[in-house]
C-alpha cells in the first residue's frame, strides 16, 4: 500500500487529492465503528468476503465494485483466504457537488459493471505516484480514476432504468412481466421496482398502463370506426372492460363515448 501526504497549504487547490493506494491487497478483516476518514473506492480482484454496513450484509466476490464515504461505520472481510482488493481511499474539497450530480449516498455496493475502466485508471496512478512530480498532475489522475469508478457505478444504472421506460414504450402491445424486464435491468426484481419508481415517480406498470391508454387515445383519434375489443388488444389489455376503465380513468371520458363524439 502506498499513501499520500501533501503540504497543509495545497489541500484547497484541487477538488480531488489521492490518500492511499494499492493495486492489489490481501485484505485483513476491518471493522470501523466509526468509518475511515477518507472516502474509499474498492475492486473485489481475487476471492470472496462480505461487508456489513447500515444493518445490512452483502456478498463480494471478484469484480465487484464497492464504495464507502468517509465516517461511515462498516465492517468486511474475506470468507476465503485469497480475499484481495484494489482501493483507492481520497478526500475532495467539495464532495458534495459529485455526490448531488451522482446522487450518491454515503455507500454504495456494485455487482455485473466493467471493473476494468476503474482497475486501469488506478494502475496508471499507483504505478505513476512515485515518479509524478506535480501535485496537479497527481490530482488529475485521481479525479480520472474516481470519475471512472462512479460513471460505470452510478450512470450506468440510470442508464439501464431508461432502457427499461424504452422498452415499455416499444413492447406496450406485449405482455410484460418482471422477469421480462430483468433482461434488461439484471439486478433484482425489488431494486428494479424501487429504482424505477424513484426515477419516473411511478411503478412500472402504472406507467405501461398510461403508455397503454395513450396509445388507445391516438387510435382511436385516427380510426374513428374502429371496435373497442380491437384497441384494447393492440395495446396490450387482456380484459376489454379493464382497459375502458383505465381510459376514463386517465382522460375523463370513456372510449366508447370518445369515439361517438369523432
Amino acid at each position: 500500500m502506498k499513501i499520500k501526504t501533501y503540504e497543509e497549504n495545497t489541500l484547497n487547490i484541487f477538488p480531488f487529492y489521492l490518500r492511499t493506494i494499492d493495486t492489489y491487497f490481501l485484505q485483513p478483516p476491518t471493522l470501523r465503528n466509526t468509518g475511515y476518514e477518507f472516502h474509499q473506492l474498492f475492486l473485489i480482484r481475487e476471492g470472496s468476503g462480505i461487508i456489513k454496513i447500515d444493518g445490512k450484509i452483502f456478498n463480494l466476490n471478484k469484480g465487484d465494485l464497492f464504495f464507502l464515504e468517509k465516517g461511515f461505520p462498516h465492517e468486511y472481510y474475506g470468507t476465503t483466504d485469497n480475499f484481495t482488493t484494489a482501493f483507492l481511499s481520497f478526500t475532495a474539497t467539495d464532495f458534495d457537488k459529485i455526490k448531488n450530480y451522482y446522487n450518491i449516498k454515503n455507500y454504495g455496493i456494485f455487482y455485473n459493471k466493467n471493473s476494468q475502466i476503474f482497475k486501469s485508471h488506478l494502475e496508471m496512478l499507483f504505478n505513476s505516484l512515485e515518479s509524478e512530480s506535480s501535485i496537479a498532475n497527481l490530482c488529475a489522475k485521481t479525479f480520472l480514476a474516481i470519475i471512472s469508478f462512479f460513471d460505470e457505478t452510478y450512470l450506468e444504472e440510470k442508464k439501464e432504468i431508461d432502457k427499461v421506460y424504452n422498452y415499455l414504450e416499444n413492447n406496450y402491445q406485449k405482455q410484460i412481466s418482471l422477469d421480462d424486464l430483468l433482461l434488461i435491468y439484471p439486478y433484482s426484481k425489488s431494486k428494479l421496482c424501487h429504482k424505477f419508481k424513484e426515477k419516473f415517480g411511478m411503478s412500472i406498470f402504472s406507467i405501461l398502463t398510461k403508455i397503454r391508454v395513450e396509445n388507445a387515445y391516438y387510435i382511436i383519434k385516427t380510426n374513428p370506426n374502429i371496435k373497442l375489443n380491437e384497441v384494447s388488444f393492440l395495446c396490450g389489455f387482456n380484459d376489454t372492460s379493464y382497459f375502458c376503465k383505465m381510459y376514463k380513468k386517465r382522460f375523463n371520458i370513456s372510449p366508447k363515448k370518445m369515439i361517438k363524439e369523432l
